[in-house]
């Protein structure tokens, strides 16, 4: 398996629970400061993460059994 590497400034989200989340790249980490870009916020919330942690949507579904 090839693994890509991000080019520039690279930042992640990360689950509170469980550590695991997506990284940024690009114009997503650009000028963040201690809130997450409107895009992100969105993508996230759509994916079903809870933002107010944040907590990945694996670990909100295991928290709502």
């Amino acid at each position: 398996m090839t693994t890509i590497a991000p080019i520039g400034r690279v930042g992640n989200v990360v689950c509170v629970r469980c550590g695991d989340g997506p990284l940024l790249a690009g114009e997503l980490i650009d000028d963040v400061d201690e809130r997450l870009p409107r895009a992100v916020q969105g993508w996230l919330s759509a994916a079903g993460w809870q933002l107010s942690g944040p907590v990945c949507s694996d670990c909100c579904r295991e928290l709502g059994r």
